[in-house]
């Protein structure tokens, strides 16, 4: 299935060419029959068909690249080397010995919540149209079964760090602090960055990032100090 065209910067927020972060926008061109254009506002790179067969061609670029690749080839080439070193920050947590900041942002954490409701119930008895859409029944009315529903809101929002022993969130109500030994799995699904920390997952978005970015940033950071 094609994927939303719109959805590629944020997969590939850093272009696979020139390694610029959040360099790749899309350009449309046509009212009724569209055509769109992948191009790094950095380096000139430009993509045509980036719809087609779930991945797209490089048309203007280096030699060595041109051509078609899956968007999973893309991704792959633009993250197959994650640079991170340490950056001189302001934060608001106390920083351990022999811990340093590789990375900051802002973030919203998110929950499950599961909330019970009552389907519709039913009349019994006889049921008159008295007037346009409006009927009265006679009879006893039996309510519907109460069903557990699940939802995923929005409970904080504050600071992300990225250092090279922790990913911290540092929000308004309650910090999340994660040893970064101590994650089990980190994923982009449905819509969120999900970190999976001991019994729980964490759900986070980014107003201004992409979650892929983060995911490649965490993972690279616990693969360069922890393994």
């Amino acid at each position: 299935m094609p994927f939303d065209v719109s959805a590629i910067p944020q997969v590939l927020w850093k272009c696979p060419i020139c390694n610029i972060e959040e360099g790749l926008k899309v350009k449309t061109e046509g009212l009724v029959f569209k055509k769109h254009w992948i191009v790094c506002e950095s380096c000139g790179a430009k993509w045509a068909d980036p719809s087609k067969n779930d991945g797209m061609t490089l048309i203007q670029g280096p030699a060595e690249h041109l051509g078609f690749r899956d968007l999973n080839g893309w991704y792959n080439l633009a993250n197959w080397q994650i640079q991170l070193a340490p950056i001189e920050v302001s934060v608001p947590i106390i920083i351990k010995k022999g811990e340093a900041v590789l990375k900051l942002g802002r973030a919203d954490h998110f929950k499950s919540k599961t909330r019970r409701v009552r389907s519709a119930g039913s009349y019994s008895g006889v049921s008159f149209k008295v007037a346009k859409g409006v009927r009265f029944s006679t009879g006893g009315y039996s309510p519907g079964p109460a069903q557990s529903v699940e939802e995923t809101v929005k409970d904080d929002e504050g600071e992300f760090i990225l250092t090279n022993k922790r990913l911290i969130f540092n929000g308004n109500r309650k910090p999340v602090n994660m040893d970064l030994k101590k994650i089990i799995a980190i994923d982009v699904e449905n819509g969120y960055l999900e970190v999976g920390y001991g019994q729980k997952t964490h759900l986070f978005r980014f107003p201004s990032d992409s979650m892929f970015k983060w995911q490649a940033y965490t993972l690279g950071a616990i693969k360069a100090f922890c393994d």
